[in-house]
């Protein structure tokens, strides 16, 4: 929680209660839902004017969930592979390159998509890729694109299953700080303001 000052608190205080008392129904007759307004615009308000301000960056990269980081490694090892191709230019360098990486790429793909064999066994293993790149007829060059192309398509699916994962995730935390921020209502009015005025860290 920020260290607010004693006069902050005392300000914050005389504002909640000033501005209470301004959105007060003449009656004093009012809805639930015009009672929350109030409350929350006279917290909001008196925040405004009397508690140290939190300053969020908008450029400030997001966290990774841990469960998810095995996936974005994934993802970034076969970015960094598919890269690095560009820098081959024969047959034989690709044999060495693909069969230092397949085995392990493969084995981590099938762990984390288990149900997903048939989008990476199109793939060639070490061992068949001369005779894949001699029935192509291609030469070196078109082989490693469409080569790469494959790749892709694999690295598509990867970021389309982060991308998704990743929103899930949002969802369930939101979910899950909507329905403690609910309970602090009816248990604890002092996490309650706190939350609803972002005062916790």
């Amino acid at each position: 929680m920020y260290a607010a000052l004693p006069k902050q608190k005392i300000l914050f205080t005389a504002e909640v209660d000033s501005g209470l008392k301004k959105f007060s129904p003449p009656n004093g007759d009012s809805h639930l839902n015009n009672n929350w307004h109030r409350l929350k615009s006279a917290l909001l308000n008196a925040a405004r004017d009397a508690l140290p301000k939190r300053v969020i960056s908008l450029n400030k990269p997001q966290a990774i969930p841990f469960e998810l980081r095995p996936i974005t490694h994934l993802s970034h090892k076969l970015d960094h592979y598919i890269n690095s191709l560009f820098k081959i230019f024969s047959i034989s360098n690709f044999y060495s390159s693909w069969n230092w990486f397949f085995t392990s790429f493969y084995n981590e793909f099938i762990n984390l998509f288990f149900d997903q064999n048939a989008l990476i066994d199109i793939l060639p293993t070490p061992t068949t890729i001369y005779s894949v790149f001699i029935s192509s007829h291609l030469d070196f060059p078109m082989f490693l694109k469409k080569f790469r192309s494959s790749l892709r398509t694999i690295k598509k699916f990867i970021s389309g299953k982060l991308t998704m994962e990743f929103d899930n995730y949002k969802q369930v935390a939101m979910k899950v700080a909507i329905a403690e921020r609910n309970s602090n209502f009816y248990e604890d009015k002092e996490k309650f303001i706190c939350s609803s005025l972002n005062c916790e860290k």
